[in-house]
């Protein structure tokens, strides 16, 4: 009998949990190394639908950046449907909204042939509204 209550115990506290709200905010920061001509991601996976992504991206030198749905990611270079593309020198900071619940992927390309980039990249995610910014000009790929 006391097995029992221990059982129905743990088990209203796992439904209680499961039913407590995800935290708001997760973050994450994350050091890269890409070495000439290479492509290298970091993966975020199970983030819900309408999630808001701010990323920066510090990096040593001229990287293109993109962040991924899966298929896109795998079928990298050939994008269909990027959410975010862009190059950075040496800082960029952006945020997305993930329209479907699903894994992610932040990609950084180091198209020198020369040199080995070190890539910075700090991740906040939250559900809800993008913070109002103005955008900032973003040259060219």
């Amino acid at each position: 009998m006391r097995r029992l209550g221990l059982f129905a115990v743990f088990g209203m506290a796992l439904a209680v949990a499961e039913l407590a709200p995800a935290p708001a905010d997760a973050q994450a920061l994350f050091t890269v190394q890409v070495p000439p001509g290479k492509v290298r991601s970091v993966r975020l996976r199970n983030l819900p639908k309408g999630a808001v992504v701010s990323v920066g991206v510090r990096t040593s030198g001229n990287v293109v950046v993109a962040f991924l749905d899966t298929a896109d990611a795998r079928r990298y270079p050939a994008l269909q449907h990027p959410l975010f593309l862009g190059r950075v020198e040496r800082r960029l900071s952006f945020a997305v909204t993930t329209p479907e619940e699903g894994t992610y992927y932040v990609v950084f390309h180091n198209r020198s042939e020369a040199e080995s980039r070190a890539v910075t990249v700090s991740v906040n995610a939250r559900r809800g509204k993008p913070p109002e910014r103005t955008p900032e000009k973003t040259p060219p790929l």
